[in-house]
């Protein structure tokens, strides 16, 4: 009966989304360089636009535009140029845009490709619009620790468009052969999980492994009413301000989703249900699933500052979706009283305030539990388990154009997102739906971005991570894919408690664009790790590569 109810709500809402909807534009793709710049354009302005948030990443590609328009943010050389790659590469959503931007091309089946800057093909009439463009990533390396070199060879494609201004689609499938860094090696062997993706195949041992596998996400956004728009697919989301987020980041592999997002006066609320994988195995088969409902209501209390509250669940259920959990605007944990208690309820906050001008402070706080006396009592109950960030974002540093820092300290405690089960933990294919790290553990990074001519960008970043990690058989509470019954210690739990590890990652970029979104660089890892118990590595990692329509994969951690 509850899964003949559950067919029949969501083919009422499909067909409700089929006959209802609006002028609809497509999102863009999480990239962190991107992200950049949308964040450091939005901090030269006066204040915040409190029409979008983007805090919910990823952002509505109408929003990148609507941002642009203050020509007052674009002073420098380098900013006029980046302001005409963001035109560009969302063209087909302004009819001006698209008009300045068409190239003049000759007739014939060559004269169909690359009519605008950012489209090898595109056609874009009242009622339709796509966009169609290669997706390739080649990078070589070589690692301090391996004899034989890294390498990565990504080729794909990713294609978006809108029908009829009511609907909007995005996909990206690549195919990625490559061999990485020993430490991230490492980390695959740990945890039986590949950061960022799903279902991989690995080369034989004992040789340096080498990874194969497939990357398929993609989307449709329907707009619902002129301020709600609901998006379903199979993708990653991105929440905060931060280099990393403590609600829910994109480090994990693609999910399936189901997204509401309504905008109305300076409020934002976002509704999020997903369904998760709880664990893998090397075992054909069905593999376990989890299922996670998210809430967010944000609003501007002012121009200059933005603040969020949250909610989240994670629960597993053999007869699939709790339904009670679909219901869009109730207080999640009430809800779980509600059916037993037997689920992981997180809520918390987060924050941003333009405390001076090209100025930003953000913060987040996550609440995985919280007894009041016990923390007065200051004896280390493990069931106080909190989370907070608090970073600095600053532009144009003193005066100096296209000098940009970023600052950020972050800090988990033992056992926070764990549960009973991997059907409940705050994970998913294995991986952290928050940060890398996990729990029990504080960190500290930096970022200086510099652009000093339009197509030249360079970067660098520091981590510095103190983490408690587990002897085998144990379980001080920074894995969070273990079972928190098997802790060590009722009291006593402090930051960082078991085998006190440390990792110190820098890491240097530079990186030359030669036409729009082909990027060419070379970049400069140095790692070192160490634990009390003596154990050390240090990775002297240097590579060079090719991207075209495609981020930048990340390994810091």
């Amino acid at each position: 009966m509850r899964r003949f109810f559950y067919i029949l709500l969501t083919n009422h809402l499909l067909f409700s989304i089929l006959w209802a909807g609006y002028a609809q534009a497509p999102l863009y793709d999480l990239d962190e360089d991107y992200t950049h710049l949308l964040r450091r354009y939005e901090l030269k302005g006066k204040h915040w636009d409190t029409l979008w948030h983007y805090s919910q990443l990823p952002a509505s590609r109408q929003a990148i535009l609507n941002l642009l328009q203050d020509s007052s943010r674009f002073t420098s050389a380098a900013d006029r140029f980046n302001r005409h790659y963001l035109q560009k590469d969302n063209w087909e959503q302004s009819d001006s845009l698209a008009q300045l931007y068409e190239r003049k091309t000759e007739q014939g089946f060559w004269g169909q490709f690359y009519r605008q800057p950012a489209a090898l093909y595109s056609a874009r009439v009242p009622s339709f619009c796509v966009v169609v463009n290669p997706v390739l990533d080649l990078q070589v390396g070589k690692d301090s620790r391996l004899e034989t070199w890294t390498y990565q060879n990504t080729r794909g494609v990713r294609l978006r468009g809108t029908i009829d201004r009511r609907l909007s689609f995005f996909t990206y499938l690549t195919d990625t052969q490559a061999r990485y860094p020993l430490y991230v090696q490492e980390y695959v062997d740990r945890y039986r999980a590949l950061p960022h993706e799903g279902y991989f195949k690995d080369g034989d041992r004992p040789s340096p492994t080498t990874y194969d596998f497939l990357t398929a996400r993609g989307y449709v956004v329907f707009r619902l009413l002129p301020s709600v728009e609901l998006q379903f697919g199979h993708d990653r989301n991105f929440i905060g301000y931060g280099k990393r987020s403590l609600i829910l980041s994109d480090f994990s592999a693609p999910y399936t989703f189901l997204k509401l997002t309504t905008r109305v006066w300076k409020l934002q609320y976002q509704n999020l249900f997903a369904e998760m994988v709880a664990d893998v195995s090397e075992a054909d088969g069905l593999r376990p699933k989890k299922y996670f409902a998210f809430h967010r209501l944000s609003t501007h209390l002012n121009p200059r500052l933005e603040v969020g509250l949250f909610e989240s669940v994670v629960f597993g259920r053999q007869g699939g979706f709790e339904l009670h959990y679909l219901n869009p605007i109730i207080f999640y944990r009430s809800v779980e009283q509600h059916v037993g208690s037997p689920d992981n309820a997180i809520l918390g906050g987060d924050f941003r305030w333009m405390a001076l001008p090209r100025l930003a402070l953000y913060g987040q706080v996550v609440i995985d539990e919280l007894v009041v006396s016990e923390i007065r009592s200051g004896k280390g109950w493990w069931g106080n388990k909190q989370a907070v960030q608090l970073g600095l974002h600053y532009v144009d540093v003193l005066g100096i154009d296209n000098l940009d820092l970023q600052a950020e300290a972050n800090m988990v405690r033992p056992y926070t997102y764990t549960q009973d089960a991997l059907t409940k933990a705050y994970t998913h294919y294995r991986q952290p739906l928050a940060h890398p790290a996990g729990a029990n553990f504080y960190e500290l990074l930096g970022a200086l971005r510099y652009q000093p001519l339009p197509r030249w960008r360079f970067e660098g970043q520091v981590f510095y991570i103190v983490k408690g990690e587990d002897r085998r058989g144990e379980n001080w509470g920074g894995n969070i894919l273990l079972d928190n019954r098997t802790r060590m210690q009722e009291y006593g739990n402090r930051l960082a408690q078991g085998v006190r590890s440390t990792t110190t990652l820098a890491e240097l970029r530079a990186s030359y664009q030669p036409y729009q979104n082909v990027f060419l660089e070379a970049s400069y890892l140095w790692r070192q790790f160490s634990q009390e118990t003596g154990t050390r590595s240090h990775t002297s990692f240097v590579s060079v590569g090719l991207r075209v329509n495609a981020a930048r994969r990340r390994a810091d951690f």
